[in-house]
């Protein structure tokens, strides 16, 4: 059995040993569409999530992946969103980790976006050079 090629796919592959190898921490389900359960793979992006899980030493709690462009017009209000969730993207939860600590080393990883929720830090690996941002309301919660 071999990994699937980087690309889109209808559902999120079945979980197989080559998978768990590279990826232990994990599941394809965690990275699909909440609303259909479509599903975007990229090893590089899920090698440096897994590098961050590694480099934390803890488990996280990923909030959202991919978004089909039906969810992500409910999520975002916009149904022209250039969202990075359209893509592969990850929500990871704050809960139990330091978030600044958590930025710092999403940072040192290479994710080109970076964004600052309350609850949540967002990465992913969209092109060109790297855009940091706070989402509303959330500038506050990352003050040291």
């Amino acid at each position: 059995m071999r990994l699937p090629p980087d690309g889109i796919y209808a559902k999120a592959p079945l979980p197989h040993a080559l998978w768990e190898d590279r990826w232990p921490n994990f599941t394809a389900d965690e990275f699909a569409c909440k609303h259909c359960g479509q599903y975007v793979h990229s090893a590089k992006f899920l090698d440096k999530i897994q590098a961050l899980r590694y480099l934390t030493d803890k488990p996280f709690k990923i909030n959202s992946g991919h978004r089909c462009k039906i969810h992500n017009a409910k999520v975002t209000g916009n149904p022209n969103s250039r969202s990075q969730h359209l893509n592969i993207a990850a929500d990871i939860d704050l809960e139990g980790h330091d978030r600044h600590e958590l930025a710092n080393l999403a940072d040192s990883l290479g994710f080109t976006g970076i964004g600052f929720g309350k609850n949540f830090l967002h990465v992913d690996m969209r092109p060109g050079p790297k855009v940091t941002w706070f989402y509303p309301d959330s500038k506050a919660s990352w003050k040291k």
